[in-house]
């Protein structure tokens, strides 16, 4: 399979990240500065370029919008719920276990994954997915974990820090700016146009990078069952469930389902074990999440194209 070829040296770099930073190559500050490059200017000038070069009536997707949001936050509650049910867990792990179930690493891994698979367009419905993450889905988790008599004194500062963390989001705020591009239909001067061509052709090699240096030395939980069910969760029911929302309910065009199926495919996001450390609950087993679930991700997104013949 043709996608192989691509999909391979994508997760071989996260591999080679793992290494240098195992074999200490890498240093803790190292992995940091790595981080922070992608996160503040590889990406966003990816998501500006790509946004600000298309006309704003092809960025505006309603039906998509809605879809996308559906099928995650029916994927959330269920996967609260069977936690609940299950493996018995208090309310804030419960919104955890929902949060970890739908946001994946899209940032990092999703987009310069994805788009290169699917040609640099389909940033914008993979920008639009991590959107409804970043605004809806992360915010909803900590609503829960304030709900849950969080052992944290700060819940509603905890909670007001992460929404006005997602609203300034670097990514956010450069599809912000992609918006106002597209619509006022300016050519940027020849030198910032070369700027960012250049930060963006940086953004995959850089983030794979930096997922593998970051993945090194998580700790691991000990009991196993949480993490196998968030994993199937995350890999297997929310690209099943994004798939279905956007092809039988909703009239979305079939590049942007595709686009999201495989959005949804990805791995655990880091924010999970940051939000856990934040609040103090889930540490370790999110964490584990987040490992297991990158690893399984380099089995399982190959054969989601096999299969359904995305790739």
């Amino acid at each position: 399979m043709a996608s192989l070829n691509i999909i391979l040296p994508f997760f071989a770099l996260v591999g080679l990240g793992y290494f240098a930073a195992r074999v200490r190559v890498l240093k803790e500050g190292a992995v940091a500065g790595l981080n922070g490059f992608v996160f503040y200017f590889t990406l966003p000038a990816l998501l500006y370029q790509t946004i600000a070069a298309k006309p704003v009536d092809e960025l505006i997707n309603i039906p998509y919008i809605l879809g996308y949001s559906l099928a995650g936050l029916v994927l959330f509650f269920c996967a609260a719920l069977f936690a609940r049910l299950f493996f018995k867990t208090p309310l804030g792990v419960n919104g955890l276990i929902g949060q970890g179930s739908v946001v994946g690493n899209v940032g990092f891994l999703g987009i310069p994954l994805i788009t290169a698979l699917l040609g640099a367009e389909a940033a914008i419905p993979i920008g639009a997915a991590f959107m409804v993450d970043l605004l809806l889905m992360v915010p909803l988790s900590i609503v829960i974990l304030e709900l849950s008599g969080s052992k944290s004194t700060s819940a509603l500062n905890i909670f007001k820090d992460v929404t006005r963390a997602a609203i300034l989001n670097p990514f956010v705020l450069s599809m912000g700016l992609g918006l106002v591009g597209s619509v006022a239909q300016f050519d940027l001067p020849d030198i910032a146009d070369n700027l960012l061509n250049l930060l963006a052709g940086a953004t995959a090699p850089t983030a794979l990078f930096a997922i593998g240096a970051s993945l090194y030395g998580r700790p691991i939980a000990e009991k196993f069952n949480e993490t196998i069910f968030l994993t199937f969760a995350k890999l297997i029911l929310h690209p099943l469930l994004v798939w279905f929302f956007l092809t039988s309910i909703f009239t979305v065009d079939r590049d942007w389902a595709i686009a999201a199926t495989l959005t949804a495919a990805m791995p655990v996001a880091g924010n999970l074990f940051i939000i856990a450390q934040r609040f103090d609950t889930y540490v370790t087993r999110s964490s584990t999440a987040i490992l297991v679930s990158t690893t399984v991700a380099a089995i399982i997104f190959p054969i989601l194209l096999a299969v359904t013949g995305f790739g």
